[in-house]
């Protein structure tokens, strides 16, 4: 199927539809599958629109949230100080709205003054056990004050906090896709560098950021895998490592995802390189990342859906941000490429139920169809993807 700008915005809008008629009750009130993460997708249509429909789903979806957080249901967001599901996806989404006038700051200044002091308690605890996820767990939360404090005080007091580490962050759950020495975006060590480079190019530089950039960049390098091949392609990170009976245990596989792969590595190594003007780290993410594309649809990437996290959503997202860095071609080819497929997809599941799980940006329909639309420019959501 040959990319065309009329066939996709008809599939956009057969899910816009689709979105705007989903029975909302259903859903729990976080930011990851839940009615924050509607609020922002709806934001999004509507500056790309201007379309008021989706500002008074926006206004419904808020007054819902908020009386589960005034009768302490159990979907409410207290439970939490995270931006994936919890209180820190809330004051995102508040304070973006008052950005764009659409809320007026003095009806929320108390309540997310006190918002802002949980969730930097909160990020402070998570640390003291261990505890190192991007989205779900203290760096997202550094993200957040990244971008919505004038100052950088609560950032910095996060920072602090992570110094005895010394940039050895092994995280410490039950969860096999968080746990350990977790070398990903999403979950790991990628989140963390993203994090620590939008420190510096938001506050300007801080050597303990710098340095924070360099280590977590050279171990991942360190633990490069230079010998493993699949279908004749060459496939260097690991998605993580950790300790089983005093072993280092490394896990890889052949996914070619946003949120743990070759590709959001390389998209990383450039970004660091030219930020820190590391030749190194820059000739290093062009080897891998002219690796990745010659990896497609039909051969060793695991993709089986338009999804953002792990399908060719993502993909076309950071071939295009590559591309930005990097204007080679190839890489221009590829996000294309991996559109035309998201469109496959999507039109392929258009006449189908719509689900729960299809309003999720990151496993869901959203995702993929900010991407297709390329409204990512209007979505502050995905500042926190890349």
């Amino acid at each position: 199927m040959i990319y065309d700008n009329l066939l996709h915005t008809d599939i956009a809008d057969i899910y816009k539809e689709k979105f705007l008629n989903f029975d909302f009750s259903t859903l729990n009130d976080d930011i990851s599958l839940g009615k924050l993460n509607v609020a922002n997708y709806f934001l999004v249509c509507y500056k790309h629109t201007k379309d008021e429909i989706y500002l008074d789903k926006i206004v419904e979806l808020l007054e819902v949230i908020f009386t589960n957080l005034e009768h302490e249901t159990k979907e409410n967001l207290y439970k939490k100080s995270t931006f994936i599901d919890g209180l820190t996806g809330l004051a995102f989404t508040l304070k973006l709205l008052i950005a764009e006038n659409i809320l007026d700051a003095e009806d929320f200044e108390d309540q997310l003054n006190t918002i802002d002091e949980i969730i930097l308690e909160n990020s402070l605890e998570m640390i003291a056990n261990n505890y190192f996820d991007y989205l779900g767990g203290p760096f997202g939360n550094l993200q957040y004050f990244l971008h919505w404090q004038a100052t950088p005080e609560k950032a910095d007091r996060i920072i602090q906090s992570l110094q005895k580490f010394n940039n050895s962050f092994y995280t410490i759950c039950d969860n096999p896709y968080t746990q350990g020495y977790n070398l990903g975006l999403k979950h790991g060590y990628l989140g963390i560098i993203k994090t620590y480079i939008d420190y510096t190019l938001i506050f300007g530089e801080n050597p303990v950021v710098r340095r924070g950039i360099e280590n977590l960049l050279d171990y991942i390098i360190d633990n490069l895998n230079e010998d493993y091949i699949a279908e004749n392609v060459h496939i260097y990170k690991y998605h993580s490592i950790h300790i089983k009976d005093d072993q280092f245990i490394k896990h890889q596989n052949n996914r070619l995802a946003w949120c743990n792969s070759d590709l959001t590595f390389a998209y990383y190594l450039l970004k660091a390189g030219k930020l820190l003007d590391n030749d190194k780290y820059i000739g290093l993410s062009q080897k891998i990342g002219l690796e990745t594309t010659k990896r497609s649809p039909s051969t060793v990437t695991g993709v089986e859906d338009e999804h953002f996290c792990h399908g060719s959503s993502g993909l076309a997202f950071l071939y295009h941000k590559l591309h930005q860095l990097d204007p080679l071609d190839i890489y221009k080819e590829k996000c294309e490429e991996w559109k035309n497929k998201t469109l496959e997809f999507l039109e392929e599941a258009k006449d189908q139920e719509f689900a729960i799980r299809d309003l999720s940006l990151l496993y869901g329909k959203t995702g993929a169809l900010v991407v297709l639309e390329g409204t990512y420019e209007n979505s502050n959501y995905f500042e926190f993807l890349t």
